[in-house]
């Protein structure tokens, strides 16, 4: 459907594999407001869409790739992609993020999101070049690793310039733990690639030339300065010794890779639960990585977390550490992801540690949890202004502050464990938090003593 906003190209494409037709799902303006995109609009269409007895490895399972308003417009790190559908390795609705440029091609293609339903009847790869949607037989691509896959997708089309994904081996047998690859980036834990895998769809590629409407072009090029300088200079997303980095990204994010790392992407296997896969890899080629996965944790007290915690005077000892990222995989409602929830971290903290603005934020962050608590419940305090909110306003025109895109994401989070509800009746906390009293926990989440969010946030049209 139209759109009066930027940033959108205003039209969701479905497109069914088993007749191998297309129509476009209706998403309104108001819509497109309360979810912004991303996971979040991911959810609502399911939310519309399942009934709670559907499965990972059926037709109904519907198989979303969508981006964001930010996607095109230059903004950092907006080049990617998320990924949504029932995981087999839960069964309830996932998501999983990823790199690549294959979110920016489908907004130039026209589409601000796909969705994928049914199965092929064969082994078939898609093919998306603006308005034009063909299927091609994908025999000659079946059982070749990622890399070889992207180098014959490549000549197999007349142009150069495209986004893509694809599976592997591993997503072609189903295993739980496959991952679908764009550009060499994987969008893991979910095992979407054995979602692709059942559906016969090999692989996606798009491309397409239409100009992606910005609402203040010359306020949207400032406000990405501003953010570009800001995230180049923050000792947190400066690393210099990272190698690489996606089309438009200042955040250097990708390491040099090792040879077990290499091939588990070319299988298209999870790396970070590559452990759980190492019997399979050794079944199937005898390779042995030379990495021991119980060294999660070691690799873990080298990461953020510890950094940020020090920052703020937190870091008493790396058990604090720990249980800090411990805390944001386990509030994610599909268990267990550490790219769900994130903390932020001022740069001054670090940078300017003597400064009376970093010494007074020490000071008082230690008693700030009644502000936090407070802040929660009524986000409509939080009037100013961030990063994302200036480019929000400036890219499509809607004008949000910090406490509208609170309660953006707590609808997200919310919307996401009703559907885990409408799938799996009881409610568990996660392993994580099993030593916490279920009912003050649901509580602080604003869920009803079932963990069930309240009617207002779920019901499709009481938004």
């Amino acid at each position: 459907m139209a759109t009066e906003y930027g940033g959108y190209m205003g039209k969701i494409l479905l497109i069914d594999l088993t007749t191998e037709t297309t129509e476009e799902y209706p998403f309104t303006d108001q819509q497109r407001r309360e979810t912004l995109g991303g996971k979040a609009l991911a959810y609502r269409i399911l939310a519309d869409q399942v009934t709670g007895k559907e499965s990972a490895f059926s037709e109904e399972n519907l198989l979303i790739l969508s981006t964001g308003p930010f996607t095109g417009t230059g903004a950092p790190g907006s080049i990617r992609f998320d990924i949504t559908a029932l995981s087999p390795k839960t069964g309830l609705p996932s998501s999983s993020n990823c790199g690549g440029s294959f979110g920016l091609y489908l907004k130039k293609a026209g589409y601000d999101a796909l969705i994928l339903s049914g199965r092929c009847n064969a082994h078939r790869w898609l093919e998306i070049c603006q308005d034009q949607i063909r299927f091609h037989d994908a025999d000659d691509l079946w059982g070749k690793g990622t890399a070889e896959c992207r180098q014959l997708l490549t000549g197999l089309l007349n142009y150069n310039s495209y986004g893509s994904l694809c599976i592997g081996p591993a997503g072609e047998e189903w295993i739980p733990s496959a991952t679908v690859i764009s550009d060499g980036r994987a969008a893991g834990r979910a095992g979407f690639g054995a979602v692709l895998g059942w559906k016969n769809l090999k692989a996606i590629t798009v491309t397409g030339s239409k100009p992606i409407p910005i609402y203040n072009k010359e306020k949207t090029i400032v406000e990405n300065k501003k953010w570009f300088a800001a995230l180049s200079t923050h000792p947190f997303t400066s690393d210099k010794e990272k190698v690489s980095s996606c089309v438009g990204c200042p955040i250097r994010c990708k390491t040099p890779g090792t040879e077990a790392n290499a091939i588990l992407n070319d299988l298209g296997i999870d790396s970070i639960a590559a452990a759980k896969g190492i019997q399979w890899l050794e079944e199937r080629i005898g390779f042995k990585p030379e990495f021991n996965p119980k060294h999660r944790d070691g690799q873990r007290r080298k990461g953020i977390y510890p950094a940020m915690l020090k920052a703020f005077g937190l870091q008493e000892s790396l058990d604090t550490a720990m249980l800090y990222q411990d805390l944001t995989e386990a509030v994610s409602a599909s268990g267990l992801c550490m790219f769900t929830a994130n903390g932020c971290c001022p740069s001054f903290l670090t940078t300017k540690p003597d400064r009376i603005a970093a010494k007074f934020l020490r000071k008082i962050l230690r008693h700030s949890g009644w502000f936090v608590h407070f802040a929660n419940r009524h986000p409509e305090i939080l009037i100013f202004q961030i990063f994302h909110t200036r480019m929000l306003r400036s890219s499509t025109g809607m004008k949000l502050n910090l406490g509208d895109f609170l309660k953006i994401g707590k609808r997200s989070s919310d919307l996401e464990q009703y559907l885990n509800y409408k799938f799996h009746k009881k409610m568990k906390l996660p392993k994580h938090l099993r030593n916490v009293d279920p009912e003050a926990y649901y509580k602080a989440r604003g869920w009803d003593e079932n963990g069930v969010p309240s009617k207002f946030v779920y019901t499709p049209d009481s938004q």
